[in-house]
């Protein structure tokens, strides 16, 4: 419904420092054999800092029950996503295909392979506009066959132009897809991939809700990757590709 604004749901206000003030410069840098950079006084990628899931949702065996966080933020020690605690976990590229390593399972359904839309959803926040491409599952025996995504917040909230009084247009709706593995039953630990291979809808929030399963009373899944194009950063009215973007530290951006 894009008519309400959209926000992921959590447990206390995640409040991102933005740079005020800062000067940008925007002399080109030139280095050998690659185009000319420019310097910028923050990242040019966009960085996950939040991911949910809704309060008491998952009821199945899984680290988010057994850990009871539904909800994760930055690590106050190294300000990265906490992606080994409950929820976390569903971006943690380390696994194994063990009962103890799922991190959403659910048994709420609303009719045959139909589960509750609002239980099975999981929701992700980046600091910035991203746009989502594809979502890769990593799938338990009894995973998921088709997903729902959703794109959220400013289409606008870029790096370097945040407006504070720009328009939260909402969820809005990107597409159901099928995965690229089929509709199971899944080898615990296969991979499926949800393309929405024409979406160009920028956002800072991301959700996916599970529309179809391939058992008809429970599902799960170990890990659930979001894949995201990174936008070109509007300064001073010209747009910066952020591959011709360098952080003032010097880290030079692929």
């Amino acid at each position: 419904d894009g008519a309400a604004p959209a926000f992921l749901e959590a447990p206390s206000r995640y409040i991102v420092e933005q740079l005020q003030g800062r000067a940008i410069d925007l002399a080109p840098v030139y280095t050998a054999n690659r185009p000319p950079t420019i310097e910028l006084p923050f990242r040019t990628r966009a960085q996950l800092v939040a991911l949910a899931v809704p309060v008491d949702a998952m009821r199945g065996e899984c680290t988010v029950r057994e850990s009871g966080a539904f909800y994760v933020g930055p690590s106050v020690v190294t300000g990265k996503l906490e992606a080994t605690v409950g929820v976390g976990n569903l971006v943690n590229r380390f696994y194994a295909a063990v009962r103890s390593d799922v991190t959403l399972r659910d048994y709420q359904f609303v009719r045959p392979h139909a589960p509750d839309p609002s239980r099975a959803t999981a929701s992700f926040q980046w600091d910035f506009a991203v746009v989502v491409t594809s979502l890769e599952v990593v799938m338990v025996q009894d995973g998921v066959v088709a997903i729902e995504g959703f794109v959220g917040g400013q289409p606008g909230y870029h790096a370097g132009q945040l407006d504070p009084k720009a328009v939260n247009e909402g969820w809005v709706s990107i597409g159901v897809v099928n995965g690229s593995a089929g509709a199971g039953p899944f080898t615990e630990g296969q991979a499926s991939v949800f393309t929405w291979p024409h979406n160009t809808h920028p956002g800072a929030l991301f959700k996916f809700t599970v529309v179809r399963t391939a058992h008809q009373a429970k599902w799960g899944m170990y890990r659930a990757f979001p894949r995201v194009r990174h936008i070109a950063h509007v300064l001073r009215g010209m747009e910066v590709a952020p591959r011709l973007a360098r952080v003032t530290a010097g880290v030079e951006t692929p």
